[in-house]
């Protein structure tokens, strides 16, 4: 459709995709583009680099920057960018378009691409030949109106004069306020003068739409673009201005194919997920509940293979009108036989639950359709949002999960959206079952990330759990909370303390390893069990290693749930030589007050104030007190995270002195590190 509407326009149509890790091509471009300027379509679907690196270096920076900041702000995309072909040939196209969020991250935009060359080219030859660039002036689609540093038209094109309503001799000499809406033409004055004053380019450059006047009043909705030229006779500015009406009524035409169902003329799925989205936008600042319902036609089908498609056609328009006559409800058509209603409207669920309830029968009574009265049971599913951490797709996803499951219960039924519903609680249910299978240990594994010191000596490891899953690798912030809670923790806590002794034990033997640590992570449930400490120290015997060599490293919570537990069983593996860390510090509630009191050895900084430096000032200021704090209490601190040169940098400047990231190695199972250093040994 939008190909045969593309071929009665100046312009071609065009459809660019931007990925998350910004890699552009062109999803669609009509064959004209070719003869615009030369570039093979084929190219530009594979890589619209194909087409930008013919724009010049000074300007490609710039149309990189008005591509992303169009796909942050989802505004339109408007950019006049020249192109030096290999031909020397000077190619102007002036692209607008419409960006579009797509649910996993990518933007595309759509819109078309005109060949505004000879625009540009009669722009560059009005500084050159005055009567030579009136004459090419006079003859431009767009309007060109030229002022002088006061603000009074000393030019005005013929499609100006009649884009205005005005003649040459009406327009020359009077201020162009006067061809401006009332908000412009009050501040236009204070805009020359803060221009020559300051020089700052607000406008000059920028393409803007705008409310132009015309001679009668009426609004002019214009894009318009002004430059600045310098000649003998002094300065001048140039106003480039193209009429929008047509654009206007091609979008709105365009917008009734592209959002309108056809059948019922009520919003289609896409108009929907606008609205949605706005909705979501509106939460942002304002507390308010929205409700979205989905009602589906029960046996619809009969319906169709009974009376025939006509009388299920005509059932469908009845029931779109009797839901026309709902108050202040968004309404949509969704599916074959499924409807949706938007409502913005704050009620208890009892209340809402009623409402939906006398919708369903509303819509259920007969309708009366070529002479025959039809009526069929309507089965609903709703969910309320009201925050603004959504969707439009976890929106409709969260509806239609609720009305499957009504379905599932029988028809005419209704089901709002419980969270259990949802695939992650399904993936949990699932991951809670497997952490309590006979063979718990089977898909779980051990990997060692390396520590260093400010000297670039190796000193240590940090043992991470990791767990493969029906092929599928589970985060540990995902199982480890669930291991917690189902208990599963202390099998798997015990396995890892013995894991850990073992790979202490093998590096004994090597020399670049014989000195280093391995730090462990435990959890608050494995620490509050009544034998930790006899467990830990078990492990250490059997292993039959040096207690010094073993690291545990607690959280803050833990050390707020049981002070005196935590510290009794603390003194007693430190007193066998085993160390401690307070692990993700500053992310709790760490005080002076228990700090003091604790068997510490170390605190260790948490990623997330590592990964802004040296850029943020207060991931700066945070990291600089933790030192100050640690050094107060002859603490040794470590920061984890350190994934780049710079962040290790500034964390030397401030006064770290140990470090853990991918910038010094990536987390590897034992046999690797064993290997690489039993090679170096030899």
């Amino acid at each position: 459709m939008l190909d045969t509407l593309a071929q009665y326009t100046p312009g071609v149509f065009y459809q660019m995709l931007m990925t998350k890790n910004r890699r552009f091509r062109f999803l669609q471009i009509s064959e004209r583009f070719t003869q615009m300027c030369g570039v093979p379509i084929q190219d530009l679907l594979h890589d619209a680099n194909a087409l930008f690196q013919y724009v010049p270096e000074s300007s490609r920076e710039i149309l990189t920057n008005q591509l992303l900041h169009s796909g942050r702000q989802l505004s339109e995309f408007c950019f006049c960018l020249e192109l030096q072909m290999p031909d020397g040939r000077a190619v102007w196209l002036e692209a607008r378009s419409a960006p579009e969020s797509q649910p996993n991250g990518d933007i595309i935009w759509t819109g078309f691409v005109y060949d505004v060359s000879a625009r540009e080219q009669a722009l560059r030859q009005l500084a050159k030949s005055s009567d030579l660039a009136r004459t090419i002036l006079d003859n431009m689609l767009d309007s060109v109106v030229n002022i002088d540093d006061k603000g009074h038209i000393i030019y005005a094109n013929q499609t100006a004069l009649t884009l205005f309503g005005y003649q040459q001799n009406e327009l020359l000499g009077r201020n162009v306020s006067c061809l401006m809406g009332a908000h412009h033409a009050r501040a236009h004055d204070g805009y020359l003068q803060h221009f020559a004053t300051t020089r700052e380019t607000r406008i000059i450059g920028a393409n803007r739409v705008v409310e132009a006047k015309h001679r009668d009043q009426s609004p002019i909705p214009v894009e318009l673009r002004i430059c600045e030229l310098d000649s003998d006779s002094g300065r001048t500015y140039l106003g480039v201005m193209r009429d929008l009406r047509h654009k206007l009524m091609q979008q709105q035409a365009i917008d009734q194919l592209t959002l309108q169902d056809p059948l019922t003329g009520l919003p289609n799925r896409t108009a929907l997920n606008r609205r949605i989205n706005q909705c979501i936008d509106e939460l942002v600042l304002q507390q308010r509940q929205f409700c979205l319902i989905c009602v589906d036609a029960d046996d619809f089908k009969l319906i169709n293979e009974g009376f025939g498609f006509e009388h299920g056609d005509e059932f469908l328009r009845k029931i779109a009108l009797v839901l026309s006559e709902l108050p202040d409800a968004y309404l949509a058509r969704t599916g074959e036989d499924e409807f949706a209603i938007l409502f913005d409207l704050a009620l208890e669920p009892a209340v809402l639950e009623q409402k939906v309830i006398q919708i369903q029968q509303c819509i259920g009574k007969p309708q009366q359709v070529f002479g025959a009265a039809i009526a069929c049971s309507f089965t609903a599913g709703a969910f309320i949002f009201a925050t603004a951490d959504l969707t439009y797709s976890d929106v409709i996803r969260n509806t239609e999960l609720a009305l499957n499951h009504a379905k599932s219960t029988g028809k005419g039924g209704l089901a709002f959206h419980d969270h259990q519903l949802d695939n992650h609680l399904r993936q949990t249910a699932l991951l809670d079952q497997s952490l309590k299978s006979h063979d718990l240990l089977a898909g779980f594994y051990l990997v060692y990330q390396p520590q260093y010191d400010v000297t670039g000596r190796l000193v240590g490891f940090e043992a991470l759990m990791r767990w493969l899953n029906q092929g599928q690798l589970v985060p540990p912030d995902l199982f480890i909370p669930l291991a917690e809670r189902n208990g599963s923790i202390y099998q798997l806590g015990q396995w890892l303390l013995a894991q850990a002794c073992d790979f202490i034990r093998a590096t004994a033997a090597l020399p670049q390893l014989a000195h280093c640590r391995v730090s462990v992570n435990i959890s608050a449930r494995q620490f509050a069990s009544r034998n930790f400490a006899g467990d830990v120290l078990a492990a250490v015997y059997t292993a039959e290693i040096p207690a010094q060599r073993l690291h545990l490293e607690l959280t803050e919570r833990l050390l707020l749930e049981n002070p005196n537990d935590v510290v009794a069983k603390m003194q007693q593996l430190n007193q066998a030589g085993i160390t401690f860390s307070l692990d993700d510090f500053g992310t709790g509630y760490s005080s002076m007050a228990y700090l003091k009191q604790l068997p510490l050895h170390e605190l260790k900084i948490d990623k997330s104030f590592v990964r802004d430096l040296p850029g943020s000032e207060s991931d700066r200021s945070i990291v600089s007190a933790i030192l100050l704090m640690a050094s107060g209490l002859n603490l040794q601190v470590i920061a984890e995270g350190v994934e780049t040169e710079q962040h290790r940098r500034a964390l030397q400047l401030l006064g770290c002195r140990l470090f853990q990231g991918y910038l010094f190695g990536r987390p590897e199972r034992a046999s690797h590190w064993l290997d690489a250093h039993t090679t170096a040994s030899g």
